[in-house]
């Protein structure tokens, strides 16, 4: 008769409360919240990161294309110069040495302006990479922490039915 009283008395009403259900279904509910806020938030973070990589890179395309131009433009004045069969009298020589030796300047800085370019476009999009494939990965929970929100509801009334069978004298192989 006391063996049921206390089962009665403290099992019984932990079971039949609604309101232990309403919190552990509250509980699961903000934990499944959580993770899913988590993972809009590092999905925003790589949207982010993306649209900064492809801004460097985008740049540094257009440097790049306008630097082959220029260059393009550079080389084409020591191939096709019409200043240099023109006559003397057109434009003196002192002339036509400033503006080689600056042409010749140009294409030197271009050539770099244009190997500099792709190579800030090619560093940028591999930094990129590996900024969304190591840090900035999605955290998807585990199949253990899934089970453990599923789980977390039941280990109060677990743990109370274990101190429960403790106070009773029960012990895990059933002997009493």
């Amino acid at each position: 008769d006391v063996l049921l009283h206390e089962v009665l008395r403290e099992a019984l009403p932990e079971l039949f409360v609604e309101k232990n259900v309403v919190q552990a279904e509250q509980a699961f509910h903000r934990r499944l919240a959580e993770y899913e806020l988590n993972i809009e938030q590092q999905k925003l973070l790589r949207e982010d990161l993306r649209d900064l990589i492809e801004l460097t890179v985008g740049r540094m395309d257009v440097y790049h294309l306008v630097g082959a131009m220029l260059l393009e433009f550079c080389i084409h004045f020591y191939c096709e110069n019409h200043m240099i069969h023109a006559s003397e009298l057109q434009c003196p020589g002192w002339v036509m040495s400033f503006f080689l030796i600056s042409n010749i300047a140009a294409t030197g800085y271009l050539v770099f302006a244009v190997w500099l370019s792709m190579h800030a476009s090619v560093a940028s999009h591999s930094i990129g990479v590996r900024l969304l494939t190591k840090f900035a990965r999605l955290s998807i929970p585990t199949r253990e922490e899934l089970e453990d929100i599923a789980r977390a509801p039941l280990v109060p009334l677990v743990e109370r039915f274990s101190n429960l069978g403790k106070r009773l004298g029960f012990t895990r192989d059933g002997a009493a």
